[in-house]
Parts: C-alpha cells; sequence; structure tokens
C-alpha cells in the first residue's frame, strides 16, 4: 500500500512471521488458488506469504514496501481505490510496483507459496487472472505480473491494459500462463507486479502518478503431461516356472491390463498375448506381447550319438535343446538304473563320457529331464 509506515520492531515482527511462521508446502497444486482471504492492508490470502523484504527477487526498500494487500469490493482502502471486484472467490490479491523519491522508497508486492509432489524433469504450467488496480499515487494502465520458481525468473507475462476508472469495481480480468521444468519435488513459487514501462515514480500529485498496482486471483498449476508412451516388450520365450514381469511404467497414467488389472506392472506365469491400455490427459496408447512357455514337453532330444569322433553326431549339447532354460536338469542313467552322468545349466556337452570321464560302452541309456514342474524320460543310443 502506498506510503505505509512501520515501526522497526514491527518490520521486525512482520519478517520473522512472513519468513519463518506461515511458509507451508502444499502438494502440486496451489492451495487456495482463489486467493480467498480477510480484506485488509498488509494481509495475505490464507495458504501464501509475502514475497519479504530481502528475498532475492525482491527489491523492495524495506519491510513496509513489500507487503501486498487481501482485497475486494469494499477495500482496503476506498478513498486510495485499492479496492474492486476478484475475479473469482470473494477476494483477490494486490499489490504496488512504484518508486517514492522523496522517501527513497521502492514498493514491490507481492505473494509466494511453496509447492511440493512436483516431478523432478517434467514441465508444469502456472495459470492465473491478472488486472490492473488503479488507485492514488499509482495510475498506470498497463502492468505484468513477474513470476519465479525459487530466485529464477521463469516468465514476465504480457501487460493487461486498462480503460477503466480510478476506484472502479469492474476490473477486467486476463488469463495469463508461465511454464517452467521442475528442478526439484518441491519449488517457492512468487508472483511480483511489474509495470511494463518502467515509469514507477510517484509524484506530489497523486493523481498524475506513475506506477502500478496490479491484481492477481484464481492461481492454478498444470502439469503438462506428454502422450503416453508404453513399451511392454518384444514377444519372448520363458522358460517353465519362470515368471515374467511385464512393467508399462508411465508418470501420471493410469493402466488397464487385458484382464482388467489397473496396476502398472503384470506377472506373466503361463505363455499368451497379453496388452495394456495406458492414459492420462493427452491421450491413450496400447502394447501387446506375445508370450511363450518353453516346457519340457517341447525338448526333443535326438536317441543315437555317435561318438567315433568324426566331427558328425560327436556331442550333445543340452543348452542348444533347453533353450537356455537354467530350471532343466538331466540325469542319465544305464540299463540297470545306475547314475551314469549328470547335467546341469551351464555344463560342458555329452560326449559319451561317465560322470568320471569314462568312456561309456556301446548300448542303450536312458535320460530324466527335470524341472521343478515337470518330468520327461527317453532313451540315447551310444554307438563308437
Amino acid at each position: 500500500m502506498y506510503k505505509k509506515e512501520d515501526t522497526l520492531a514491527c518490520k521486525i515482527a512482520a519478517f520473522l512471521i512472513c519468513c519463518l511462521g506461515n511458509l507451508v508446502i502444499y502438494g502440486q497444486s496451489f492451495y487456495n488458488g482463489d486467493l480467498d482471504g480477510i480484506i485488509g492492508s498488509a494481509n495475505t490470502p490464507n495458504g501464501w506469504v509475502q514475497v519479504p523484504f530481502g528475498d532475492p527477487v525482491s527489491n523492495a526498500t524495506s519491510v513496509g514496501e513489500a507487503t501486498s494487500d487481501v482485497t475486494g469490493l469494499t477495500g482496503p482502502y476506498l478513498p486510495t481505490g485499492i479496492n474492486g471486484n476478484p475475479y473469482s472467490g470473494n477476494t483477490f490479491t494486490s499489490g504496488v510496483h512504484s518508486y517514492y523519491p522523496p522517501d527513497g522508497q521502492l514498493f514491490r508486492e507481492g505473494i509466494m507459496q511453496n509447492v511440493n509432489g512436483l516431478i523432478p524433469g517434467e514441465n508444469y504450467q502456472i495459470r492465473f487472472y491478472q488486472t490492473v488496480v488503479k488507485q492514488a499515487a499509482a495510475l498506470d494502465s498497463s502492468g505484468s505480473w513477474s513470476v519465479f520458481v525459487d530466485s529464477v525468473l521463469i516468465g514476465i507475462t504480457a501487460p493487461t491494459l486498462s480503460s477503466e476508472p480510478y476506484n472502479s469495481n469492474s476490473l477486467p480480468w486476463e488469463l495469463r500462463t508461465v511454464n517452467f521444468k521442475a528442478t526439484n519435488s518441491a519449488h517457492l513459487i512468487k508472483f511480483l507486479p511489474t509495470d511494463d514501462d518502467l515509469n514507477i515514480t510517484l509524484t506530489i500529485d497523486p493523481f498524475s502518478a506513475n506506477g502500478i498496482r496490479m491484481g492477481i486471483d484464481s492461481i492454478s498449476l498444470v502439469w503438462l503431461q506428454e502422450k503416453p508412451q508404453v513399451n511392454i516388450g518384444n514377444d519372448t520365450t520363458v522358460c517353465e516356472g519362470e515368471i515374467l514381469m511385464l512393467n508399462a511404467n508411465c508418470l501420471g497414467c493410469s493402466y488397464h491390463w487385458q484382464n482388467g488389472s489397473t496396476s502398472s506392472n503384470f506377472e506373466v506365469t503361463q505363455g499368451g498375448t497379453y496388452w495394456v491400455q495406458v492414459s492420462n490427459s493427452m491421450g491413450t496408447e496400447t502394447d501387446s506381447i506375445n508370450v511363450l512357455y518353453f516346457t519340457i514337453d517341447k525338448i526333443d532330444l535326438p536317441n543315437v550319438i555317435t561318438v567315433n569322433h568324426d566331427g558328425v553326431n560327436d556331442e550333445l549339447n543340452f543348452e542348444t535343446y533347453f533353450q537356455n532354460c537354467q530350471a532343466f536338469n538331466l540325469t542319465i542313467m544305464n540299463r540297470w538304473g545306475q547314475l551314469v552322468y549328470e547335467y546341469s545349466f551351464g555344463g560342458p556337452p555329452f560326449i559319451g563320457k561317465s560322470i568320471n570321464d569314462e568312456e561309456l560302452m556301446d548300448g542303450v541309456y536312458f535320460y530324466m529331464i527335470s524341472s521343478k514342474e515337470n518330468n520327461k524320460s527317453g532313451y540315447i543310443h551310444i554307438i563308437h
């Protein structure tokens, strides 16, 4: 407010209350975006605090020149024109950007709020409505708002030009937007009134003065999501007994799988075709995958091995037949049921030798392939 008077004690108290007592973190939206509060000079809407004197983005010359006002149809001060109609709700916030040479006072009256729950790397849009409030000693007809994320200026809005007279309760409101990319999960968002022509000097005659009082109302935060992208993988073969986890993770998305599940993940335990629809505010995308389970019954070993070292059919590489499935084990027994060979994943090919590295005699041997769930038996004829 123009020419506010504060004692040093009041200024210190105001600073402590503003900066230490009222700063609350709100989650991924502005609390009380309608800026409803109790009409009064140096008041702030519920959930908001002043941008204080001494803040890195404030160039106000004292605490008293850094206090915005909760404004409405009845004030806070009708005689000087600090009043007006809100865009929405019951009140709005207004603040001055002006300079008074006799006292060296520079007024810069803004508000701020800490917003939490942001996703680093994601883009957001701050939306609000602005207007020009013509008061005594601040009668410029056009102005803007400067918006800061922490101490970084992210935008100065296009000016609003008002032809309304001094002390009007028919203020024209205009929508403005400013975009930014979150770098942390919480940011302190600050709004400061800005005279677009930078001619902010007050004069002795309050009705021929420059400087601007700007109004702000209906502040909101929009997550600028992109159209969802989803990839649950290429068609694949899974070994018997294993679990395949499909992951459709997409920030801020909802999910619908082929069986009605709404989780971001889906557990596959049997073969088939699986699909998921991923949706957000920008649209819906679908992806699918065919899963084949490699089971013991699909293993087809040859029944003859000729270990005569001619390079033809001299060995059995079980991993080739097992599709590299680690869950399968194989044992070979002679006709008397004695164990002569045992294989597990990663072992060498079978070349007609026993577990003691002895040549096995010609004849028929019996094998058993086993997993956690099934078994399969057959025979191998060894010929030298």
